[in-house]
Formats: C-alpha cells, structure tokens, sequence
C-alpha cells in the first residue's frame, strides 16, 4: 500500500497557529529587551483529538495530524513521546493511511519547534543524531517509520521536496511507495530501499529487512547523504533538512502504538569557534606574461574555500642592448583560508540583526598568509587589474589569469622601442604624428 503525503493543515487550523507564532514572537521581543528568555518547559501529560492539534513537548512538536480520515483519532502525549488511545479511522488500503501522529524537530509546514536549529543545509550541517523507543501492539495495520524532510530551500509552508522515510515496523499488507531498487548497509543494519513518487514530492523509503525495531539511535545525516545519490531530483548538498520526525501511519486500529522517547541533535550550523590555521608560504609555478600557477600547504581546522590576494608593486625598465627596453612590474599574492558561517534563517526572530553583524565576524575567521617576500614579476603594461578565474575550493593549487591587454605584449617580457635620434630629424608634422600614434608593439 502507498502512503500519500500528509495534507496540508486547513486555513483555520492555520489561523490558530498564526496566532500563537504571532504571540511567541511578542514574548521573545519583550524577552530580548529585558536580557532575559524564558525557557520552554517540557509538556505534561495531555489529550489532543483535534484534527491538527500539536502541543509543544520541550524543543520538540507533537500533533495529532489526522489528514487522511474523518475518524476520531486522540492522543496522550508525554515529556518527549505519545500513545495513539483512540483510532477510528481507516486509510486507503489501496494509497493513503488514515494518519500520521508524530513528535518532530524542526518544521512541519509553518508549525516550527522551539529553538529549531532547522532548516538547515546539508553541506554545513553536522551529523543529525537520533534515538527512539518504541511500543507495538499485536493487532492492526500501520508502520513505524521515521519521515525526514528536506527542501531545495528553506520554505517550510508547503510540501516539501523529498521525503525520506524509514520503516522501523509494519504490520499487515502495506509497503513504501515506489519499488525496491536495492539494499544498503546503515546505522549497522540492512535495509531494503525504495524510490518513487506520490505525485507531490518524490519519496525515497528505507525498509529494514530484519523487524521489528523497538529502539534505535543512529545518524539520520547518512541516510539523507544516501537518499541523493538515487537520482539529482532527490536533491543534493545544497538543500535543506526542514524537520525530522517519527511516529505511525495507522490504515486501520493502532491504539496502543506508542513513541516511549525520541531524541535528535543538529551538529554544526553555529560557525566554528576559533579560525583557521594560516596557510603555507606560496609557491610560484608556470610563470607567464598573463598568468601564474600558486601551491601552498593546506591550513589546519576548518576552512571552507580559499581566496587569492594579489598586490601590484612598483614597475621597473631594463635598457637592453639593440634600443629594447623591458618592463617588469612585481606582484604579489597570499592565499586567504576562511569558513563561512552559515546565516540565519529569514524566520528566524533578530534573524536580520544576526544577519548584518555575520559579514564582521567572518573578518575574524580569516586567517591571512603575510605577503611573501619572493617576488613574482609578471612583465606587462597595464597593471592593477582584478584577479580573474580564481577556482575556490580547499586544493592546494590555484591557476590565476590575468585579464587580456589592449596592447600587444610577448609571452614573457614587452619590448618598446624608441628611436629619439630618428623622431628628431623627422619633420615637425611626422614627429607630432608619432608622438599621438598609439603604438601597438616593436616598431620595425
């Protein structure tokens, strides 16, 4: 059996949750001007049998989340998990289960979880570690799945792109969406994987082939990494984790099934806490008139690119023999090694306060290589230009191009020629014509 995506909350549930979003962010205004928070505390014990219903259960969410049934459906939730004491309702045993209870961190449409570290992208975020306990009871048909999401961006108020689920039990004829393309070895055991889509967003299951599962802790971060490689529409590095939950999918009964607790932790996305190590002293290879291959050693910590500074010194003439002067001009150039820090998100409260002050404090993650004291002398006529073509990235070696000249040069030294002995015993017509004449290379 198929499940379909959870539908989106109906414009009155979102009411409600509008306004109890506007009211958090009039608490934490009012909190920020007085020095002080006030931490969430962890929920008791209630009921929810609302549709939508959510309560906040310390960092996390909650919610009933019947989408897919008009059956009563109820709730009792505890500090950091829930038990299903009421399911009426029946999926489609063709499709669609009847529900989806779950606890969660991060965001579920605009329904965010306190402190959420989330959405956060793939490529700086650490590992996502998770634990979970469950209970089973021994009749019905319904899953035990994790459903993590992530986006191609931070919006939250949609379905998402990518759904990647991960089946801890089932009971009775149902299965993931799609088909089965294989299996893999994650979080120490195997599971049987499957890809497709409901038509919303596409769907990549992980099926354990050994159940049931009644506790586990793993890094959910290998699972996503796994999940892009089935295919570029399943996303990549650049996108988003936007929540992480676990719960049950009941197509009919499930009273019983029950999260005893459930935990997650977001590494990094907070920038590192010291700056990188100074790169090594340049190396100057493959010397041309418009360019120059660079080679350092690597810095020590974390470093997220490298940029190219290049200093233009003063220029220099050497009269050759046969009327040829040479022009030298001395540039120089320091590898920079810096880690970015990732910017809040544009939800987030004081997000744009945040934001103006991340430009300064990059300043003082970089770590900057003195200039060197080689001098690398690059002969041309126009000096000063932009550095062009840098590639950025954590290799140790840069090949930097000079822009092209709007005078003709030779590949290593420029020859200009003047004849002053000529220019004087030419006319005074012809000596002011070659005095504004452009050259363009060597008189012959």
């Amino acid at each position: 059996m198929e499940a379909l995506p959870r539908r989106e909350p109906t414009a009155s549930s979102r009411a409600r949750r509008m306004v109890t979003r506007i009211a958090s962010a009039a608490a934490l205004t009012a909190a920020t001007v007085g020095v002080s928070l006030a931490i969430a505390q962890p929920a008791q014990a209630a009921t929810i049998c609302e549709q939508y219903g959510s309560v906040v259960a310390g960092n996390y969410i909650i919610m009933n989340n019947r989408w897919g049934s008009d059956g009563p459906q109820c709730i009792e939730t505890t500090a950091n998990g829930f038990t299903i004491i009421q399911q009426d309702g029946m999926g489609n045993l063709s499709g669609a289960p009847a529900s989806y209870p779950a606890i969660y961190l991060g965001c579920h449409y605009t329904n965010c979880s306190p402190n959420s570290p989330l959405p956060a992208q793939i490529s700086t975020m650490g590992d996502v570690n998770t634990s979970i306990s469950l209970t089973y009871p021994s009749s019905g048909t319904w899953n035990a799945a994790y459903d993590i999401w992530i986006n191609a961006d931070t919006d939250v108020s949609g379905v998402q792109d990518t759904e990647i689920m991960i089946w801890l039990n089932r009971q009775g004829s149902i299965q993931p969406i799609g088909s089965p393309v294989g299996t893999v070895t994650l979080a120490g055991r195997s599971w049987q994987v499957w890809v497709g889509s409901n038509g919303q967003n596409n769907v990549v299951s992980y099926l354990a082939t050994s159940l049931p599962i009644t506790s586990i802790s793993f890094n959910a971060r290998d699972f996503i990494l796994d999940a892009i490689t089935r295919g570029s529409n399943f996303g990549n590095t650049s996108w988003y984790l936007t929540s992480v939950q676990a719960g049950f999918e009941p197509w009919i009964g499930g009273v019983g099934l029950a999260v005893n607790s459930f935990s997650v932790t977001v590494g990094g996305g907070s920038g590192p806490t010291s700056p990188p190590g100074t790169p090594g002293t340049p190396t100057a290879t493959t010397v041309t008139s418009n360019s120059v291959t660079l080679s350092w050693a690597p810095s020590s910590g974390t470093v997220s690119s490298y940029l190219i500074e290049r200093a233009t010194g003063a220029s220099s003439h050497v009269l050759h023999p046969g009327r040829h002067v040479e022009q030298h001009v001395v540039h120089r150039h320091r590898p920079v090694a810096q880690h970015d820090l990732p910017l809040p998100r544009a939800g987030d409260q004081l997000g744009r306060l945040v934001a103006l002050l991340v430009d300064r404090q990059r300043d003082h993650l970089r770590r900057r290589r003195p200039w060197p004291q080689r001098r690398l002398h690059l002969p041309h006529r126009r000096v000063g230009q932009r550095v062009c073509g840098v590639r950025s990235g954590a290799g140790p070696a840069l090949g930097l191009v000079d822009p092209v000249h709007d005078r003709s040069q030779h590949e290593h030294h420029q020859l200009v020629e003047r004849d002053h002995q000529r220019l004087r015993h030419q006319p005074d017509g012809k000596q002011r014509q070659l005095q504004r004449r452009r050259p363009r290379g060597p008189e012959r």
